[in-house]
């Protein structure tokens, strides 16, 4: 039975009912009333001696408990079936397998175990969540078997336990027409409905309600004998939950869809309401939600009886207007009678009007601070797949109503690579190779041209290129931007342009081998063109020529195309060969070896800058493969990270960096010297396409359409291999330290002239092995010339840095004789505060930074994490892991004395700060608050104001700004906070900056004081702009095109079109 029914069958002579999927009970649109019935249904049956089975998720157990009949049910007859262990899972493999009489090869049950955590997690159960992903793999990989054996290929070839069924619905996507493509979109959203608790869930249609027309009806069938989707007795459902979750393509859908899918569910339950009531007129839709439903909301994908509801609201709404348009008439002939009695009586009537119009006003601006905490939650959630949009949407909500959410989503939109959105409407891209020029093909075939302007890409004032109608397939440029060739069906279609821009000539080559061609390469000099076609064939030709050369040795679908940098090489791939193909092309094309040793199939290529390299993005094997051209095998391991198919690979201008472009919607960048991920790029669809346009510079291409120019690296300092645990700016904030774990053992400086666009000052300083291994401390001397850095041994190393390019060790000194924890120079560069793991902080002299000295040692009762000097030097204040913070007089460094030792935590005390004046101390500790008292008179410390609370972890390092008034906190749990001391008895919260999950370690304000970076367990240093004026003006500048109408309809409801940058 199906318990999203509501409905329980007669059982007959059974004597067992099985209840399985019994979560669908609270996902169906049931209420509590029909809940309750169904349950005392199946308790009628199971007191007339029938066992009945229930079975149901664990997540839905608090849904579960709130039907008071389950209760004792729950409390007597629970059998919690836990995750399946090593031994349960290898049975579930094997047994079945040779029930149906086929042997799974030995190496294919340790894959499937390895991929699904068993051993390197050291996990000993499963997560059951993840037994449909089995199951699904196992059936592709049974279906892609030769004979009576499931081999380790052909379960790569379904893409694996996390790619399978992902990899199911896109290959059978990927297969329909642009009008069915449509229709899957609108097929599975209706089959899928959210759940506030538990996110999108399945959800049962009658199939009739599924689709109009025959088309609609071959869609459907698709992805039923797919296997995708189950029909039975109660309707259609998606067969697997995992697809809500691991398709990127349906993710994207219900993101983009999440606001109509709430509108129909608030519908439904209004219906369901109605029909309750008997149809009670009382019930039926009005004002703004029917609005919505009339504009918004499509009729296809729900019931009959829902649009009913809808026709009969409409009807009522079209014959209430009747009504008051009538009484509106009678009104106007009333209204000359009643002027002069309402003239008589303005004068009353004016006292209380005052009052209501300053109730009108209240409640005008409560709305406007509703919707700007709204937008601004909008933008937040926005931010991990439209940068550029979240942008806009943040300034919105500033300007509706300037509240603390909105400020924080204006803020957090200068913590990311700024994404300028170029356009909306983009089918294929093209780049010349120097960077300058771009073409855009469009989606009705037309192709615009741009120019780069000082990095920011602006349209030509020429009149487009014409298409052959609708959009090109494949599109490239000679170097020089001057030679354009697109794709259309079977032609190429190919323009001289002068240096302006304008079109000076246009032909096609027509007639060329397949149905279509599906890639175009042009070489960098502007004399050849490639095509290659869905038949296999790769066509070769001179520019000035008509005839064409078929090139031997490729018979699969090409994908991609790419000349080497100097022309004399064609690379192309595709199809299920699973290899690269290479032709020199110099003379009469001539075949070189293939390159090997990928197991997928190959969407793209791209040779590096210097063409001795060439990389491939991956299908299945969701990574990017590298060789060197010249030799046939694979250079190096694969590049991973990504979740689906690699589509699109692109070399920056230097080599050094490779992006990959994948169909998990993240566009992965990767540092080749290291071979390790250094960034990802959030994007709403599949990514298409992506070029390095300059080293700093990256166009992307989605499936939506969308045309996106990223400046990178943005403001954001990554790369470390271990956590970012110091950060420090010299006096001028032009230069900043940054000093990873051990894991990294290096110190590293950093140009912040621009925090929006830093950039690495020379080499990084490297640390020794074992005990002289760098422990995560490090700090900038205040004249920028300087670096000190603690080991993992109790030693401090001094650096000079005077030329970043070429560090060199002035002196070192023994001052710990465990790790050190914590290094502050004093105002003057004098001293350093050295704080470590054996409990004590140490002064040391470094006036002479060749023969640095320790000068007094003072005792803590534990770890030392953070220590700070006042900003006159005379006060150190230094955090402990007894619980305290020390108060230590200073200005005879030989003989530190204890002024004050401070107290009120519940647990360690990781940081301390004064503010600018020397006024106030604040500590901040692992019990999450922050504490601020009065130092006037140090040796008697005054407490200022209730602890700071609202941070969910650790508060590991605390800042104050230059100007004294703002204090910031980093904690553990990815946030940092901003208060306003100006009131140090009544403490405001300012804002939440949100970093990233994994925690933040350390805070420090550059010294103008507009600018905070943090940085943390993820390996990255982030700035925010702090300043609300200029971090909008930021936000405008860099977020391109302005929102539409469509959006600001879907994200500011119920407000006029404003567009916040203009």
């Amino acid at each position: 039975m199906n318990p999203a029914s509501g409905s329980v069958p007669d059982p007959g002579n059974a004597r067992l009912i099985l209840v399985d999927q019994f979560e669908q009970l609270f996902t169906g649109g049931a209420d509590p009333q029909e809940q309750q019935e169904f349950v005392e249904r199946l308790r009628a049956h199971a007191a007339r001696g029938i066992m009945v089975v229930i079975g149901m998720r664990a997540d839905f157990y608090e849904h579960a408990v709130r039907i008071p009949a389950l209760i004792p049910l729950i409390n007597s007859a629970l059998l919690a079936v836990g995750p399946m262990d090593e031994n349960g899972i290898r049975q579930a493999i094997e047994a079945p397998a040779r029930a149906a009489g086929i042997r799974p090869h030995p190496e294919l049950v340790e894959i499937l175990l390895r991929d699904l955590g068993f051993p390197r997690s050291g996990r000993t159960t499963f997560d059951a969540g993840a037994l449909p992903l089995l199951s699904h793999a196992l059936l592709q990989t049974t279906e892609r078997a030769e004979g009576d054996e499931l081999t380790l290929r052909n379960y790569q070839d379904t893409g694996g336990i996390h790619g399978a069924i992902a990899q199911t619905a896109e290959e059978v996507y990927t297969g329909l027409t642009d009008e069915q493509k449509e229709t899957a979109r609108l097929l599975f959203l209706n089959l899928s409905e959210e759940q506030d608790e538990t996110g999108p869930t399945r959800r049962t249609l009658p199939v009739e309600d599924l689709f109009e027309g025959p088309s609609s009806r071959e869609t459907f069938d698709r992805f039923v004998d797919a296997r995708l989707i189950t029909v039975d007795r109660a309707g259609a459902q998606l067969a697997h939950e995992v697809l809500l979750r691991k398709w990127p393509r349906l993710i994207a859908w219900l993101a983009e869809d999440a606001e109509d899918r709430r509108l129909r569910g608030t519908i439904v339950t209004a219906a369901r309401t109605w029909e309750k009531s008997g149809h009670d007129e009382g019930s039926l839709l009005r004002g703004t939600l029917l609005q919505q439903a009339e504009s918004r909301l499509d009729s296809h994908g729900v019931d009959e009886s829902v649009r009913a509801f809808l026709r009969l609201s409409l009807e009522l709404r079209d014959s209430e207007t009747a009504a008051r348009q009538a009484l509106r008439r009678r009104r106007v002939r009333m209204q000359r009678a009643l002027i002069a009695l309402l003239t008589l009586t303005a004068l009353v009537v004016g006292v209380g009007a005052g009052y209501a119009s300053q109730a009108r006003k209240n409640e005008r601006r409560s709305q406007a601070v509703a919707l700007s905490q709204f937008v601004a939650g909008e933008s937040k959630r926005m931010r991990a797949t439209n940068v550029g949009l979240a942008a806009q949407l943040a300034v919105a909500a500033y300007k509706i109503s300037p509240t603390t959410e909105a400020l924080e989503s204006v803020l957090d939109s200068t913590a990311v690579p700024p994404a300028r959105r170029l356009s909306t409407s983009t089918a294929v891209m093209a780049l010349s190779a120097d960077g300058r020029r771009l073409a855009e093909g469009e989606k009705d075939g037309t192709v615009r041209l741009w120019a780069d302007a000082a990095g920011s890409f602006d349209p030509l004032p020429v009149p487009p290129l014409t298409g052959a109608g609708g959009p090109a397939k494949g599109m490239a440029a000679s170097r020089d931007g001057h030679l354009l060739a697109a794709a259309y069906g079977r032609n190429v279609r190919v323009w001289s342009l002068a240096p302006s821009g304008r079109q000076v000539a246009v032909r096609t080559i027509s007639g060329l081998p397949g149905t279509a061609v599906t890639a175009v390469a042009v070489s960098p000099d502007g004399r050849k063109i490639a095509a290659g076609s869905d038949a296999g064939a790769v066509s070769l030709w001179d520019v000035g020529s008509t005839t064409t050369v078929r090139l031997p040795g490729h018979a699969t679908t090409i994908d991609t195309l790419a000349f080497a940098p100097d022309g004399r090489t064609l690379a192309a791939a595709g199809g299920n060969d699973h290899l690269v193909h290479l032709w020199n092309v110099t003379g009469g094309p001539l075949a070189l070896a293939p390159l090997t040793g990928s197991a997928s199939r190959i969407f793209s290529v791209a040779f590096s800058p210097d063409g001795q390299r060439l990389a491939a993005g991956l299908g299945k094997q969701h990574s990017v493969l590298l060789w060197k051209v010249d030799r046939p095998r694979p250079d190096g391991p694969l590049l991973t990270g990504p979740d689906s198919w690699v589509t699109t690979v692109a070399f920056s201008p230097d080599g050094r960096t490779l992006a990959a472009g994948a169909a998990d919607n993240l566009l992965w960048l990767y540092d080749l010297a290291t071979r390790r991920q250094i960034q990802r790029l959030p994007h709403a669809h599949p990514i298409g396409q992506t070029v390095f346009a300059s080293g700093t510079t990256l166009l992307t291409r989605s499936d939506d359409n969308s045309l996106i120019a990223w400046t990178l690296p943005g403001p954001l300092v990554g790369g470390a291999k271990d956590s970012v645990w110091a950060v420090t700016f010299d006096a001028t904030g032009t230069r900043m330290a940054v000093a990873p774990g051990a894991g990294d053992d290096s110190i590293g400086l950093w140009n912040t002239a621009d925090p929006h666009a830093p950039g690495r000052l020379g080499t990084s300083i490297r640390g020794g092995e074992g005990a002289d291994a760098f422990s995560g401390s490090g700090t900038l001397t205040p004249d920028g010339k300087m670096i000190a850095v603690g080991t993992v041994g109790g030693s401090v190393e001094l650096w000079s840095v005077a030329d970043p390019g070429r560090p060199r060790r002035l002196g070192a000194v023994t001052a710990a004789n465990d790790l050190i924890e914590a290094i502050t120079p004093s105002p003057d560069g004098r001293l350093l505060a050295i704080g470590s793991d054996d409990h004590t902080v140490r002064l040391v002299s470094i006036a002479d930074p060749r023969r640095p000295a320790v000068l007094a040692t003072k005792q803590t009762g534990g770890y030392v994490f953070q220590t700070s000097f006042s900003r006159d030097g005379r006060l150190l204040a230094v955090g402990s892991e007894d619980h305290h913070a020390y108060l230590l007089d200073v200005r005879d460094p030989t003989k530190p004395a204890v002024r004050a030792v401070l107290g009120g935590f519940d647990d360690t005390v990781y940081s301390t700060a004064f503010d600018p004046g020397g006024q106030f101390l604040a500590a901040g500790g692992a019990d999450g608050t922050i504490r601020l008292w009065s130092i006037a008179d140090p040796a008697h410390p005054v407490v200022r104001g209730p602890p700071l609370s609202g941070p969910a972890g650790y508060v590991y390092s605390l800042a104050f700004a230059p100007h004294g008034e703002t204090l910031a906190a980093a904690s553990t749990d990815g946030t940092a906070w901003l208060w306003n001391l100006s009131r140090p008895d009544d403490p405001r919260r300012l804002a939440t900056l949100t970093g990233p999950a994994k925690g933040l370690l350390v805070v420090a304000f550059r010294p103008n004081g507009d600018v905070v970076a943090a940085g943390g367990h993820d390996r990255t240093v982030r700035f925010w702009t702090i300043d609300a004026v200029k971090a909008i003006r930021l936000a405008c500048d860099e977020s391109g095109l302005a929102i539409t109408k469509r959006e600001w309809a879907q994200y500011v409801p119920g407000r006029a079109y404003a567009p916040p940058c203009t």
